[in-house]
């Protein structure tokens, strides 16, 4: 009697949930994207710059300051012989530091909205629910959030980059391109395919083979060339070539060469964190919505299984890296992310009543978000005004 009674109540509650939200849907919306991007914007302007940040105020090997474009470029050409290919993370970070606040503040709170729509887009759902649902899992399943969204040295080596790297995957892998087959975007595409490879160590490489895997698939079962792919691959190769084959790779390699066995250590050391702590929160939950569809003897879609392997093998590539850091899964995070939610949308869209609880839970998680941030924002400024207070920085 008493279940009966409180499954009644649960359904009162999120009855009269979705009620509220469905007459007030556009309201709804613009208040849930306006606190976000608002909140966002107040957390960039009160977290101060950090560590790289400061070195990345000047042009690169020297002490004068950025005061220009052509200052970035010139910073970026030394940038990429003595310390690495990420020329793209690092020539962002750089124009957002040379812009200063509050525009930066502005166009990072801007550019994780946009990472969540796009996140949205190729998983084929871009309602509010989605959208609250993303916010709060790149929140609570971030191993790093102040590294990769706060700071900015992350903030645009591995947020901003993961922009470019999903619009590159849309034309791939999206469920909804149709408004995307147009010749403006198809030719969009090539520059887009082309910074995606520039990006990141372990997520360029694997979408690289995420494409040529989908190329290679649909020519077989096809028989037929698509040619603008063709193109996004040659581009998204070169723009890893120039990664990977930077100059600054290997002198970086060189400053921190240590003993076989201990790089060896070191790479395990990497990975065991990897699966075991910083991913291991969202490698759970793929694994269960994988066994329960098919437990259920439902298929899982392209997409997902190619985002859930692709999430997997940029974790396994960084076993060559001689640095793997907790934020460096970002990336990683992303596509397991998109994975999970997409086998959630099949598990909950056939049943009335989980929908209804998804729903409720995706509104908690954005207001548990949106608390810890506040409080998060509350904490940082009072230590700005001068105020010790005990307990880590970051």
């Amino acid at each position: 009697m008493k279940k009966t009674e409180g499954k009644i109540a649960l359904n009162g509650i999120f009855n009269s949930l979705e009620l509220f939200v469905q007459r007030n849907a556009n309201v709804f919306t613009l208040l849930v994207y306006a606190s976000t991007i608002i909140l966002l914007f107040v957390m960039h302007w009160v977290f101060p710059y950090r560590v790289d940040d400061y070195i990345y105020l000047n042009v690169i090997g020297s002490d004068r300051p950025v005061q220009s474009i052509s200052d970035i470029v010139e910073s970026q050409y030394v940038h990429y012989f003595i310390h690495g290919g990420r020329t793209v993370g690092h020539s962002l970070e750089q124009l957002l530091l040379f812009i200063g606040k509050p525009q930066s503040c502005v166009m990072m709170s801007l550019a994780f909205v946009s990472l969540v729509v796009l996140m949205m887009t190729i998983s084929g759902k871009k309602d509010v629910f989605h959208f609250m649902e993303y916010v709060g899992l790149l929140y609570f399943l971030n191993p790093e959030f102040k590294e990769t969204i706060c700071w900015y040295d992350g903030n645009a080596n591995y947020m901003w980059t993961m922009i470019f790297v999903l619009i590159a995957l849309i034309p791939w892998i999206s469920t909804n391109t149709t408004k995307m087959n147009t010749l403006f975007w198809r030719i969009l595409f090539i520059p887009i395919s082309f910074v995606a490879g520039w990006t990141n160590e372990n997520i360029a490489p694997t979408v690289l083979l995420l494409m040529i895997y989908v190329y290679l698939k649909e020519n077989i079962k096809e028989h037929e060339h698509n040619y603008w792919r063709i193109v996004y691959l040659v581009m998204m190769a070169c723009g890893t070539s120039l990664l990977l084959l930077a100059p600054g790779n290997y002198v970086r390699i060189e400053d921190h060469s240590q003993p076989l066995w201990m790089e060896l250590a070191y790479r395990g050391h990497g990975q065991v964190n990897a699966w075991c702590n910083w991913l291991l929160p969202v490698f759970l939950l793929l694994f269960i919505s994988v066994r329960f569809l098919k437990s259920k003897r439902m298929d899982l879609s392209i997409s997902s299984k190619l985002l859930g392997y692709g999430g997997v093998i940029s974790v396994l590539v960084m076993a060559i890296s001689p640095n793997y850091p907790s934020r460096a899964t970002f990336g990683s995070l992303c596509l397991l992310m998109i994975a999970f939610v997409v086998n959630v949308d099949l598990i909950v869209d056939s049943n009335e009543t989980w929908s209804r609880i998804r729903h409720g839970s995706d509104i908690l998680l954005w207001i548990g978000f949106m608390g810890t941030v506040i409080s998060m924002v509350v904490l940082q400024y009072v230590r700005n005004m001068g105020v010790y207070i005990p307990g880590p920085e970051w």
